[in-house]
């Protein structure tokens, strides 16, 4: 994840996930900001651009799943 503070936009480099993803983009208060289900990760683009733009600034989870159960989380900040 990259850039990270971010202010407008946030770059996942998903590799090591295959097939669909879902990702979370969860608040430090609790509820999620944004969702993204069904998003195909294949051998050419693997890369996931989000605009954050229009959030608030503060600390951020992320929480990325593939098809086949693999989760990774990180922690993001917005400034």
């Amino acid at each position: 994840v990259y850039p990270n503070p971010a202010s407008d936009r946030l770059y996942i480099q998903a590799d090591g996930f295959t097939g669909m993803i879902s990702m979370q983009l969860i608040s430090a208060q609790g509820p999620v900001v944004r969702q993204i289900q069904n998003y195909r990760i294949d051998s050419v683009s693997s890369r996931v651009e989000l605009d954050i733009s229009e959030f608030t600034k503060g600390f951020y989870l992320l929480y990325v799943r593939d098809e086949k159960g693999f989760v990774k989380t990180e922690r993001i900040i917005i400034k």
